[in-house]
């Protein structure tokens, strides 16, 4: 008897499964529907009911013919659209600000860095984010913004999406004076997208472990 996680197939897990699905994408495609279906452990029925949503939402588009060369429609390998959301990844150095904005499939639509002194108060510190971030999304254009990660040396206090506050590093090492200011918040408002701050070397921890790769555009986009 097989056991009960294995019902991912239940209208109640949809949600679970829309992600699954475009996880396993981002990791292994481009990948046909046999072969998704294959992998996840989901019906045939569910993979193809919920890559038709992705299609009708332009979030996947055909990578090429089927297997061997054949043309068959619905039968193709697939892959998701790069510009069918964006999330923008900023990390915060001591004396630079490195960016990029990532394509729904992890690609990198821009990149730059900026001069940046840790030691700035809260208010150059917010005003400098926002600069930074309205760059790089002049580069990519209208591609809709899903997400901003922001990195940075030292500890955070992340209460919520909605109110995530840079606490003060060692005061011996850099006075940043952000203390209790809710920078993730104030990103929030102004963006209307969720929001996500995280310690530098965290996030290039976790962004080796999960895409198994350690590129700079991952490692500071990976908390969105």
């Amino acid at each position: 008897m097989r056991a009960l996680v294995d019902g991912a197939n239940l209208k109640d897990v949809k949600w679970l499964n829309r992600q699954v699905v475009f996880h396993t994408l981002l990791r292994q495609q481009p990948l046909t529907r046999s072969e998704l279906a294959a992998v996840t452990g989901l019906t045939r029925a569910s993979i193809t009911n919920i890559i038709n949503e992705f299609l009708r939402r332009g979030l996947v588009r055909p990578a090429g013919p089927s297997r061997g060369g054949r043309v068959s429609r619905g039968a193709g390998p697939l892959r998701l659209e790069p510009r069918a959301g964006c999330a923008v990844g900023i990390n915060m150095g001591r004396s630079r600000t490195q960016g990029a904005v990532l394509g729904l499939d992890g690609s990198v639509l821009a990149a730059a860095e900026w001069p940046w002194d840790l030691r700035e108060g809260v208010d150059r510190l917010l005003e400098h984010l926002q600069n930074s971030i309205d760059a790089l999304l002049a580069r990519v254009g209208s591609v809709p913004l899903i997400g901003i990660g922001v990195t940075a040396p030292g500890p955070f206090s992340v209460q919520t999406t909605a109110r995530a506050e840079l606490s003060a590093a060692p005061r011996h090492r850099v006075p940043y004076n952000w203390a209790g200011y809710p920078v993730g918040a104030r990103l929030r408002e102004r963006y209307g997208v969720p929001v996500s701050l995280e310690n530098d070397a965290n996030a290039a921890t976790l962004a080796e472990q999960w895409l198994r790769t350690p590129p700079l555009a991952l490692s500071i986009l990976l908390p969105v």
